[in-house]
């Protein structure tokens, strides 16, 4: 699914794309955000959350050593985090940095 940031666009972490797409639903037009920065394939990030009353959006990492930023005030995309800091669960023997989240959820402090 997509998710909805401060500026009303439609927003789709990228999996195995190279790129994250935007759809803006009053222009009717859509977009890929640092197309060909985030390398092709490998189950990157698996869904996302949007915060700070929709000016960011996060990606989970699947198979990506770092969070996904899509910071929706300043048009860009970037990454958080290294293989240093986001392991594969333990039941990955041996660890091969895949499968590693699936979802998150936002705390009521934000």
């Amino acid at each position: 699914g997509g998710l909805v940031g401060a500026d009303g666009c439609i927003y789709g972490i990228p999996q195995n794309a190279d790129g994250v797409l935007k759809i803006d639903p009053v222009t009717q037009t859509c977009t890929v955000l640092a197309e060909g920065t985030l390398g092709d394939g490998m189950w990157k990030w698996h869904g996302g959350l949007v915060i700070n009353k929709g000016s960011r959006i996060i990606g989970f990492p699947n198979n990506s050593d770092s969070l996904l930023v899509v910071d929706i005030k300043e048009g860009r995309v970037f990454t958080v985090g290294d293989d240093t800091v986001l392991k594969s669960g333990r039941h990955r023997i041996p660890q091969d940095r895949r499968y590693k989240y699936l979802g998150g959820a936002s705390t009521l402090d934000g």
